[in-house]
């Protein structure tokens, strides 16, 4: 099997891996969400993840059982996209991408302490961080609605990425970036 025939939608993948997706307005995160491909292209069952979504697999394992456990949460990954696909009829990374666009915070409130006095001041985050508290917001809601639930982890990561995608207030990801939004604005 190519790349392009591994899953159904990978089939926009040029000859090296590329595909082409929208990356929304926000020109700041365009260079820390690539697209390439890091599988390559001679293997023969390689599943094609975007190297963002490694950071997504490294995100998922935490919490002591899950630590090192790369091949679970890749397979985890490969089941969001199947079920992102089924419920969506989108190309999974096209969800994904825009979720972290629409999870990461644009302005963050830091600690300003002087002479034994501390407050809070209002800063900008950095692209990079946007990136990275997207990820973590959003495998954090994910944990959350899996544990002791019915639902399985893929099936509750699956629909924190559809929600953040769509930047429905059903996302934790999307509540927690207002919040954090919000005690920016009041501390400007």
């Amino acid at each position: 099997l190519k790349i392009a025939e591994a899953l159904p939608f990978f089939l926009s993948l040029d000859e090296k891996g590329r595909g082409e997706l929208e990356r929304g307005r926000d020109g700041s995160l365009l260079a820390l969400l690539p697209v390439r491909s890091v599988a390559s292209l001679d293997s023969r069952n390689a599943f094609p993840f975007p190297s963002f979504s490694l950071r997504l697999s490294c995100s998922l394992m935490m919490h002591g059982r899950n630590n090192g456990k790369k091949l679970m949460a890749n397979r985890m990954i490969k089941h969001t996209f199947d079920i992102i696909h089924l419920l969506t009829d989108q190309n999974p990374i096209q969800v994904i991408v825009n979720a972290v666009i629409n999870a990461g915070p644009r302005e963050d409130a830091t600690r300003i302490g002087s002479a034994g006095v501390v407050r809070r001041q209002a800063v900008d985050v950095s692209p990079l961080r946007r990136v990275n508290q997207a990820i973590w917001l959003i495998t954090t809601g994910a944990r959350e609605a899996a544990f002791r639930n019915i639902k399985s982890l893929p099936e509750c990561l699956a629909d924190e990425l559809i929600n953040a995608a769509k930047g429905s207030s059903n996302s934790y990801a999307i509540k927690k970036k207002d919040e954090i939004e919000r005690v920016a604005k009041a501390n400007r």
